[in-house]
């Protein structure tokens, strides 16, 4: 038998732990556009927000850009990070089908 775990759970998990830098989850989605449409990527270490930058690379000076999550939720979207090659990605919510060892739920 399959272990599922609901949505919101899912994103409440993954707000939870971002403020520790190293926890990292598996996140198994289906691709919504380009020529990839409808595949399913696994990312194996994924994580909760954007790319951590260092201060010799962010731009205006070293001083971080704001950004409202709230933006995120409208769209429906998640800003997600994979880590293995500090990749931004930002995957639907509703296309989000594996957490970790879990199925997700809708």
């Amino acid at each position: 038998m399959t272990k599922e775990i609901h949505i919101d759970e899912v994103i409440a998990c993954l707000r939870s732990v971002h403020a520790s830098a190293d926890n990292c989850c598996r996140l198994k989605f289906i691709l919504s556009t380009g020529p990839a449409k409808g595949d399913e990527r696994i990312v194996p270490r994924a994580r909760y927000g954007a790319p951590r930058r260092t201060v010799a690379t962010q731009k205006d000076g070293g001083r971080p850009r704001s950004k409202r999550a709230y933006e995120h939720n409208d769209n429906g979207t998640l800003p997600m990070t994979n880590v293995d090659g500090n990749r931004y990605f930002t995957p639907l919510i509703s296309h989000i089908v594996g957490y970790n060892d879990f199925r997700v739920i809708h």
